[in-house]
């Protein structure tokens, strides 16, 4: 919900995934999610695989996913927070001082400028979407395994992940081929 929500309001040319070119913002955005957290696509990250990792039960695999998580994010965070004091100055620099880096503050909320796109949504989240119950299908298996040394697929999970990669499949093709799920340009009034 953290990464629809983020996606859902975000303004193009922000929150973008870097190209080969290098990294990419036309805009700085500070409000929605970004006014309580600077980094709420990271914390999305973070929640999904936390629950994967927790699924399995074992308690130091998620004490060592929750470092390793932190010290991989820190660096790729140091690199983007570097580019964006480039590339916005002083505003980056006023904005950055208010919402923490991972952990969302509780006040300081500011309104997303632009309203909720579903097309946004589902062009940029589906894959991941996909990813999450493809994996938790896969723990299940794996988890039936480790208990009778058979291979069981549950259908209930069967079902799920199948259902997720298909429609990442469709989606895909969707995107490609169509544009049925293209968003108007969303850019903020200046």
């Amino acid at each position: 919900l953290v990464r629809v929500f983020t996606a859902g309001f975000v303004p193009a040319g922000t929150s973008g995934r870097n190209t080969s070119d290098g990294q990419v913002a036309d805009e700085l955005n500070t409000t929605g999610l970004y006014s309580l957290v600077r980094n709420p696509l990271y914390l999305g990250n973070f929640l999904l695989t936390l629950g994967a990792v927790m699924y399995v039960g074992v308690w130091w695999f998620t004490a060592l996913y929750v470092a390793v998580f932190y010290f991989y994010y820190e660096r790729i965070i140091f690199a983007e927070e570097s580019f964006l004091r480039g590339q916005f100055g002083q505003p980056y620099l006023d904005w950055a001082a208010r919402p923490p880096m991972l952990l969302p503050r509780l006040g300081g909320w500011n309104s997303p400028q632009l309203t909720f796109s579903l097309p946004v949504v589902i062009r940029q989240e589906t894959a991941t979407a996909a990813a999450m119950l493809f994996t938790f299908t896969l723990l299940e298996v794996l988890q039936g395994y480790s208990l009778s040394g058979a291979l069981n697929w549950p259908p209930g999970w069967l079902w799920a992940g199948g259902s997720a990669l298909a429609a990442h499949v469709l989606v895909t093709l969707i995107v490609r081929k169509t544009s049925l799920l293209a968003a108007p340009e969303r850019r903020v009034e200046a």
